[in-house]
């Protein structure tokens, strides 16, 4: 959902779905990140984000809520 690349010091954006279900729109979300004076030469920037819970009252439309598992034409 999120695709960025950078020089030295660019801002990032992770995306952050549901665990197990990622057609649940009310967890679709981004967190910027960035680290000032990284990647260096010899380096690699290793960024993980995680989050308790999906947006607080999510207004997305389209995608899935946690209720319509196993329901006819909604993906497994």
């Amino acid at each position: 959902s999120t695709k960025k690349v950078g020089p030295l010091g660019a801002r990032l954006d992770v995306p952050l779905t549901h665990l197990e279900w990622s057609y649940v729109g009310s967890h679709y979300d981004a967190i910027e990140v960035g680290v000032p004076d990284a990647p260096r030469p010899d380096e690699l920037v290793l960024i993980l984000a995680m989050a308790i819970g999906g947006r607080i009252n999510a207004r997305l439309a389209g995608g899935f809520t946690l209720d319509d598992r196993g329901q006819p034409g909604v993906p497994a």
